[in-house]
């Protein structure tokens, strides 16, 4: 069965004290040790139990485990009393050159990995990830692993212009190397040369973009890949960011922030079909649910209004009306004014 970490420590700390062969181990110095190696890395610092030492003993012995020389021995201890000697019961390596982290990896763990490169399949295509394809054959032919039919496919887009860049910002966000990019706006036609320090890319809506900040005042631009023309390197000092790029996001659908921008209460009432599909598919994490009756679902959010989000309010079309703030329900019913108008 797949091992969690804390069965994976309790591993390589019971390996530790197999291979030690300055020192007896008994069944409770196991446990001591397994729970003091779990206090190191998590701060609990019991839990283990002799049973759970026990198993992974047998785990480690067998042949789907790590195939592991695992002996019982006595070890005399104490003084004799009545002619008799007392024994300990400990545990060592019968092959002291053994160690698991000397193993090859086994079948089980060859299918694990095979399975977790088939979702890093979703990849494909892009340049650093040329090589999970070959690896994903060689595994299966050392092991002899059959080969299965596709079971799951990701919504990317493979013929998206760009993605020829994702490897030069890649290196440049790990290298620290500042960028001069040369960007095409859709809006304007113009075209732009911007000083860039790299630090993050993102996917969103089938596109990548490219996250750094402006060598000329700092400020964070969102440069869509399919939307450069050239990249080279440029020999200025790099400036990091304290941005946390995982939280950075948190308030917006998309990857747009503009500038100055801050988060607004929004209140929506959703009808019909479209109310249970929002319900079971919610425009952002901040989103409340409450059904006023069978046909209208009251949403609350709290969010940045920006072009991603607007797009989705638009998506609902008729089955979705604005109930706050009042700029929101000016800037939709302009846009349904200027719709109809296109259809005079």
């Amino acid at each position: 069965m797949p091992t969690n970490k804390n069965a994976q420590l309790r591993y390589i700390t019971l390996d530790r004290c197999f291979s030690n062969t300055g020192r007896s181990f008994t069944i409770d110095d196991l446990v001591e040790a397994c729970n003091r190696a779990l206090c190191d890395y998590s701060g609990k610092c019991s839990g283990v139990r002799k049973r759970t030492v026990y198993e992974d003993i047998r785990y480690m012995m067998d042949s789907q485990g790590f195939n592991a020389p695992i002996v019982k021995y006595r070890k005399p201890v104490g003084p004799t009393r009545n002619n008799r000697t007392y024994y300990r019961i400990c545990y060592r390596y019968d092959d002291l050159s053994y160690s698991i982290s000397n193993q090859p990896i086994n079948y089980k763990d060859a299918t694990y990995l095979r399975d977790a490169l088939v979702i890093l399949q979703r990849f494909a295509g892009l340049p650093q990830f040329s090589w999970i394809e070959d690896l994903i054959i060689r595994l299966e032919a050392t092991f002899s692993i059959e080969k299965n039919s596709k079971i799951v496919e990701f919504d990317d887009n493979p013929y998206l212009t760009g993605l020829c860049h994702i490897e030069r910002v890649w290196s440049a966000i790990v290298n620290k190397q500042p960028l001069d990019i040369s960007y095409h706006s859709y809006n304007t036609g113009q075209s732009y040369i911007f000083n860039i320090h790299p630090y993050f890319i993102k996917q969103y809506n089938k596109r990548w973009y490219l996250l750094g900040a402006d060598d000329n005042g700092g400020k964070i631009l969102h440069l869509a890949l399919d939307r450069i023309d050239g990249i080279r390197d440029i020999d200025i000092p790099y400036k990091g960011t304290e941005i946390d790029f995982e939280n950075y996001f948190e308030d917006v659908v998309g990857v747009t922030i503009p500038e100055e921008s801050k988060t607004e209460d929004i209140v929506l009432h959703i009808y019909g079909k479209t109310a249970k599909y929002v319900e079971s598919k919610p425009f952002h994490g901040s989103q409340i649910n409450k059904w006023i009756d069978e046909n209208t679902l009251e949403v609350r959010l709290n969010l940045i209004i920006n072009y991603e989000f607007m797009k989705e309010i638009y998506a609902c079309a008729s089955n979705i009306k604005i109930i706050s703030p009042e700029h929101l329900i000016e800037t939709v019913t302009c846009e349904i004014e200027n719709m109809k108008n296109r259809y005079r």
